[in-house]
């Protein structure tokens, strides 16, 4: 008699210790985790992918969280750069040379004004 108390209390035990886990992993990947990363693209990080079209070809340039990124001209060429931001500014080094250039992107409005194209954000 005294086994089968103490088995069951065991198992008891046992039960409600794999319940209370279970709660816990689904209370803790809630909601906190996905908000913070929507909050931090959202108040200013520039990665990501800035699309426009030009004379009908498509232009893109792409921010890589690492710190390189491409530029895609008209569908045809991959231009491969390094990009750093700098005071609130990004500024991007193609691969292979020195000029370093402003890359004009407001946050914000997920845009980049470069010449006379408006890349937007996708």
């Amino acid at each position: 008699m005294k086994k089968n108390f103490f088995l069951g209390l065991c198992l008891a035990c046992v039960l409600f210790l794999v319940s209370c886990a279970g709660k816990k992993s689904e209370t803790k990947t809630d909601t906190p985790a996905n908000t913070e990363n929507t909050t931090v693209i959202a108040t200013g990080n520039p990665v990501g992918t800035y699309s426009a079209v030009e004379n009908g070809k498509p232009m893109q340039f792409v921010l890589i969280a690492d710190g390189t990124g491409y530029e895609n001209y008209q569908g045809t060429e991959k231009r491969p750069f390094k990009w750093v931001k700098k005071d609130s500014k990004i500024f991007f080094t193609y691969d292979g040379e020195a000029q370093e250039w402003e890359l004009p992107v407001d946050i914000e409005k997920g845009e980049i004004q470069y010449g006379s194209l408006v890349y937007k954000k996708e």
